[in-house]
């Protein structure tokens, strides 16, 4: 019985490990391993380079400019670059309040 219990743990922990490594995306022309810092609500690459993320609720990237407080939540994809590598986006952002 105990023998059974431990493949059983084994198996959900293979699983779970699995799932999480493969929520890394990979970008044409991104260097390296993607990682995330406060993964996103969801996310999802079409043609190899048009990255989509979804922000969750009371997420939030702001440098307060009267008191230089920071709120650092939202989800951000890092990566290393090589010191001559140039990178250039563009952004679209659907506010729903000011």
């Amino acid at each position: 019985m105990n023998y059974f219990r431990s493949r059983t743990y084994l198996v959900l922990v293979f699983t779970f490990l699995s799932a999480a490594f493969a929520q890394q995306p990979a970008i044409d022309g991104v260097p390296g391993d993607l990682q995330w810092r406060n993964a996103p609500v969801k996310w999802h690459v079409e043609h190899g380079s048009e990255l989509t993320i979804v922000s969750g609720k009371d997420t939030d990237w702001f440098v307060d400019p009267f008191d230089s407080t920071t709120h650092k939540t939202a989800p951000m994809l890092l990566f290393v670059p090589a010191n001559d590598y140039v990178f250039s986006a563009k952004v679209e952002v659907g506010f729903k309040t000011k």
